[in-house]
């Protein structure tokens, strides 16, 4: 009778450890930081956590930290990603404005500084290259506006190829290039 009473001390004893343990590894599973917490991990924890007896308390604990680690993941995924398709657009045509927002946005969420600094640089290119071919287009707009007998033809016929490489849509040089054909002509009488 006394080594049955042993063997189930024994039994209770290694149960206990095991839901000690148990418990241990699922606390340990969850208390990084929400977007540090290893979600598979944790999973996996819960399993061994519920099949030890772990108590329901310290399981729902560490359930509210887990649903919170995977909803601060979700949004900074979503967050990156969001980021990612702002800046993936030509520099021409990135939307500088919700792109700015969109990398903001990923960087509160959390999404990696590398991340979030490469797609700022995207943005100032973009910011860059936009203000590049404004500048162009305005230059080329004002060199042709007078009327054409004082067009100066050569500086306007000079700005056509900078325009054109600043990006300047195709259809405003053709018109800046008919001004400047009619104000050639115009001179010419």
């Amino acid at each position: 009778a006394v080594a049955a009473a042993r063997g189930l001390v024994d039994q209770a004893r290694e149960a206990q450890r095991r839901r000690d343990e148990a418990q241990a590894a699922l606390l340990a599973a969850v208390s990084a930081e929400p977007l540090e917490v290893e979600v598979g991990a944790a999973a996996d924890a819960f399993v061994a956590a519920e099949s030890a007896g772990v108590a329901l308390e310290a399981q729902d604990s560490a359930r509210a930290k887990l649903d919170a680690a995977k909803a601060a993941q979700q949004r900074r995924d979503e967050a990156r990603d969001a980021m990612g398709a702002a800046v993936a657009q030509p520099l021409l045509l990135l939307e500088v404005e919700g792109a700015t927002a969109a990398a903001e946005h990923a960087a509160a969420a959390g999404v990696g500084m590398a991340e979030v600094a490469w797609a700022r640089e995207k943005i100032e290119e973009a910011r860059e290259a936009q203000g590049r071919r404004d500048a162009a287009q305005a230059a080329l707009q004002a060199a042709v506006a007078p009327a054409a007998l004082q067009v100066d033809v050569a500086a306007a016929e000079a700005l056509v190829a900078p325009a054109e490489a600043a990006g300047v849509p195709e259809a405003a040089v053709a018109a800046a290039r008919g001004l400047v054909d009619q104000a050639r002509e115009a001179q010419r009488r």
